[in-house]
Formats: C-alpha cells, structure tokens, sequence
C-alpha cells in the first residue's frame, strides 16, 4: 500500500503574505464537506483524520464512511468523532465497496465545497485554506495539485506535479488528478454521485465537460510527512 500525499506547502512570498494578511480571513465563510471512505485502514487512518484536523481552514466537516471494516478502523473514528464534533462518521454493517460509501457521505454533506481525502493520505495543513482560495479567486469548478507517494515504510517513490490547468481533452488522454488532492465547488456542479468504476477519473471528466477548465493552488514545493509505521 501506499501513502499520497497532498503537498500543498506555502513556499512562495505571495503564499506567505496571504496566509498572514487578515483579509483572507473571509474566505473561511464557506464550509468544505470532506468526504474520507474507509476500509481496513487502521495503520493509516490516524494520520489520515490528525492532518484533518490539523488543518488552518477550519470551517469543515469529515464525513468518514467505514464501509465495514475488521481492524481498528472504527475505533479510531470513535475517537476522532468524540474529540471534535466536525467528524461525522457512517458505519456500514455490510461492505458495499468504495463508490457506495462516497456516495453515502456525499449525501450527508452540507458543504459548498467538496474535498475528497483516501484515508491512506495525508494533507499539508494550508490545503483547503489555499484550494479555497484558489477556487473563490479565480472562479473555477474545480482545484487540484501535486503529491508525493511514499512506501509504508516512509521511502519517497516520487513526485507528481500535474499541468497548472487542465481541460476535458487533456483528461481524456490520462488522469492527472489525484483523488486526495481534488476540491469543487458544489455552486458550479452540485453533488456529483460516483460511478462503480475508476470513481475520481468519472468525475474529474464529467466535471471538465461543462467547465473548460480547472487550476491548480499557487506553485508548491513538495513537502512530505513520512509517518513512522
């Protein structure tokens, strides 16, 4: 298995000089759903639901979908749910497979903004403050960015930092979005529902049909948090 990493990291001065001016305090009006569908990952699952909760944005909500488990995974839910009440989690008696339990937390989303977190992944803690404002600022559907894959045993297999912008043409040849980078904004798109089959690439295209096309957050430098496991 392995760990991706969103690594949205505020490396340039515009990114710095927005993280410290007040204005940008506005943008946290918006309340992001983050949808975390989760089966028999408890080795990973902690760090998943910590760097939710060590987010800068804090106008969230993780609706976290254990789609039948067998390991600690539900217990670690448990915890997270009674420590901060912006984790709402689903639990499933019988495993329906993950488009199921995306749906399912897709439904009980209250958010203008939809982010999607494999709960295998770990995020940077300016990634929804950035993606955001990116989204607001530039009036796209969609925002998504680089990461890293990394081994269970915390080696680094690499990096990929997809096209700044992308169109539906350019997703057709191949998927340059990772799942737990992704944000949109429900205003231009709704509620998407999965398919049963290769769930992100379906929506990213279904999303670049109507809307032309979609941005990156400002340039980052990768950054990884390397879990000891």
């Amino acid at each position: 298995m392995l760990l991706i990493l969103g690594i949205y990291t505020p490396n340039t001065n515009a990114q710095r000089a927005y993280l410290k001016d007040k204005t940008h305090k506005a943008h946290n009006s918006w309340l992001v759903s983050i949808i975390i569908p989760s089966f028999n990952t408890a080795a990973f699952l902690d760090y998943a639901l910590c760097s939710v909760l060590n987010q800068s944005y804090l106008h969230w909500e993780a609706i976290v979908v254990d789609d039948a488990s067998v390991d600690d995974s539900r217990d670690i839910i448990e915890s997270y749910a009674n420590r901060d009440k912006r984790f709402k989690p689903i639990y499933l008696q019988s495993n329906q497979g993950v488009s199921a339990a995306r749906n399912l937390a897709l439904l009980a989303a209250n958010g203008r903004f939809i982010a999607f977190l494999d709960s295998d992944d770990v995020w940077e803690k300016h990634k929804l403050e950035l993606q955001v404002k990116t989204i607001l600022e530039q009036d796209v559907a969609l925002s998504y960015g680089a990461y890293r894959v990394i081994s269970q045993d915390g080696v680094g297999l690499g990096d990929f930092i997809p096209k700044g912008s992308l169109d539906y043409e350019d997703m057709l040849k191949t998927c340059q979005i990772g799942n737990s980078t992704a944000m949109y904004d429900t205003y231009k798109v709704g509620k998407i529902q999965s398919g049963s089959i290769r769930h992100d690439y379906e929506l990213w295209l279904s999303i670049l049909r109507q809307h032309s096309s979609c941005i990156a957050p400002p340039p980052c430098v990768p950054q990884s948090l390397i879990p000891h496991i």
